[in-house]
């Protein structure tokens, strides 16, 4: 049972955290969700306003065709009556989803709606807004129809709600699934045997939480320290969730492992952890990482297209290892940005000179003090075996590079065409850069590595030298390459060349670690042609991209509040 609480709980969390990141919402004012959420929990996710699902389903490309069902189906006859169960769901879900108002109407959802998803110690609580709360009902009997799969009825209070057993029946402990609906929400959560009560009427909705994150200020700091919109508020609480592995009752997640997991011994997975030494030493690493935040900093969304812009932030108060991360920052160049303009774009940003020291800073860091918690140890003792040798690396990598700062490349279009019975490249506008002090100086000292370098000598004045002998023959490519400015470039096309003479005049700042980005319809266009010119057909699953516009950019940098990873993805319907 306690594999099953576990995994259950774990799959719970994952599945409401991405559901959140997507479209979770709070609840009307009358009936505000977050008087239940203690201040203590572990995981939080809420937008605070209604999120348009219908507009956003309308202008997403649809993974899966209704017809599509053989996997499941297949699954579904092999199972056991649970798992029928829950694939029948799941049917449903993907026989819906490429018809939006079918969808909305299978799972009884409004145009707008409002969720959430939070923990209660280690239980996962979702908390949907549904619009037509008998839809929930026949889902479920249909589901329990195919798969002959039953649940068994509760009542605390006034609210009903089904049961599903989850663990074995030969298990004296049980875990069940639990389905409510009440005040217009529909609730999914779990319980236990070893759970009182009380939690369960918390999670219904019928006791609002002893200390309540309304009361805490947690939601107020967030919204203050971050440009996030009004959308939405997440986080994951490393120091509630270091509560509770070292403590026994310190929150109510340390109390509920506690009840998991009773037995003081060797058989026990967090003896490990509660001791006073790990009890001590992971508070204060969990003090300097204290939490993951997430948050739209931007939203908008209509039946045509959507953009959403998601910013993560892993909070550091480590101001020894930020500083480190922040010296490691290098020149991502302005081409790499123009997410409209390319159809694929990557980008590295890193001060080599830094490499060495910053990587002796972390390293001390992390080795210092010398710590008691076993799985702390053992870390360390890993990084005093292998430090030393990375530090070497850094410091010769910094030796060899010289002024090193970034690498990017960027396709700004290509096409295919027929040549015989085979699909050739027809054309090709890219770019491909490096960055430096002296990027001269630095291809003169890469030459030593490579022969046919030696012969390469791009002027100082920024004129190109021509690459075609170095092509193989069939390409149809004829690449160049000059210095501009403070980077070494090489460019094919009209567009690049343009891109590579403005990379004159930008200043080689320090402005990121990491970027990349692609126009998942440009890239897959000229694929369909190369396919339908060589006679091959493309898998139907595939071909929803043509009717779609759908850009995506991630990157990765360092700020003073800590690591931050911002992601971007748009969706436009083809007119």
């Amino acid at each position: 049972m306690k594999k099953i609480l576990i995994i259950t709980a774990i799959a719970a969390a994952g599945a409401g955290a991405y559901f959140a990141n997507q479209q979770l919402q709070t609840s009307p004012a009358a009936y505000n969700v977050l008087d239940y959420v203690p201040a203590d929990t572990p995981l939080l996710s809420a937008q605070l306003k209604p999120f348009p699902l219908k507009d956003y389903l309308n202008s997403s490309p649809q993974l899966k065709k209704a017809k599509d069902q053989s996997p499941v189906q297949n699954v579904a006859v092999e199972g056991s009556s649970q798992s029928k169960f829950f694939l029948s769901i799941a049917k449903s879900y993907q026989t819906s989803l490429p018809d939006t108002e079918l969808f909305l109407k299978t799972f009884g959802l409004a145009d707008n709606i409002r969720a959430y998803f939070y923990m209660l110690g280690a239980l996962p609580v979702l908390k949907i807004e549904v619009e037509n709360t008998q839809a929930i009902w026949d889902l479920l009997d249909k589901a329990e129809q195919e798969s002959a799969y039953s649940h068994q009825s509760g009542k605390i209070q006034e609210i009903e709600y089904r049961a599903y057993r989850l663990s074995d029946s030969s298990e004296a402990q049980t875990t069940n699934l639990i389905i409510s609906q009440n005040n217009g929400l529909l609730t999914v959560t779990l319980d236990s045997s070893l759970n009182k009560e009380t939690l369960l009427s918390s999670a219904l909705g019928l006791v609002k939480a002893e200390n309540p994150i309304t009361d805490s200020g947690i939601l107020e700091e967030i919204e203050s320290t971050y440009d996030f919109s009004d959308q939405n508020i997440a986080f994951i609480n490393h120091q509630e969730i270091i509560k509770g592995l070292t403590t026994v009752n310190a929150n109510q997640l340390a109390r509920h492992l506690s009840l998991l997991f009773p037995q003081q011994d060797q058989e026990n997975p967090l003896s490990s952890f509660r001791t006073a030494a790990c009890q001590a030493e992971l508070t204060t690493v969990a003090n300097n990482w204290p939490r993951t935040v997430f948050g739209y900093t931007d939203l908008s969304v209509t039946s045509t297209q959507s953009t959403m812009d998601l910013s993560t932030v892993i909070e550091s108060k480590n101001q020894t290892i930020i500083t480190a991360l922040q010296s490691l920052r290098g020149y991502i160049p302005q081409y790499t940005q123009n997410i409209k303009d390319n159809v694929f774009a990557l980008g590295f940003g890193v001060d080599i000179n830094q490499l060495s020291s910053a990587t002796t800073s972390i390293l001390t860091d992390l080795k210092t003090p010398n710590y008691q918690c076993a799985p702390l140890q053992k870390m360390q003792a890993s990084l005093q075996q292998q430090g030393q040798n990375y530090s070497m690396m850094m410091g010769m990598a910094g030796g060899m590079a010289n002024g090193f700062k970034g690498f990017s490349l960027a396709v700004l279009d290509y096409s295919m065409s027929k040549q015989g019975d085979k699909p050739v490249l027809e054309s090709l506008d890219a770019l491909l850069s490096y960055s430096a002090d002296n990027p001269l100086a630095l291809f003169n000292s890469l030459k030593m590595f490579s022969p046919d370098l030696q012969r390469l000598q791009p002027p100082a004045d920024g004129s190109a030298v021509d690459l075609s002998e170095f092509i193989p023959k069939g390409l149809n490519i004829s690449p160049k390459m000059a210095i501009k400015g403070k980077n070494l470039v090489i460019y094919n096309g009209e567009k690049s060349e343009q891109q590579a003479d403005l990379m004159s005049t930008e200043a080689l700042t320090k402005n990121g670690l990491f970027t990349f980005s692609f126009d998942l319809t440009r890239m897959f266009d000229p694929i369909i042609t190369a396919a339908e010119l060589s006679g091959e057909n493309m898998p139907k699953e595939a071909m929803f991209l043509q009717n779609y516009n759908m850009r995506m950019k991630f990157d990765v940098d360092i700020k003073q509040q800590g690591i931050v990873f911002d992601s971007h993805v748009s969706n436009e319907v083809k007119k």
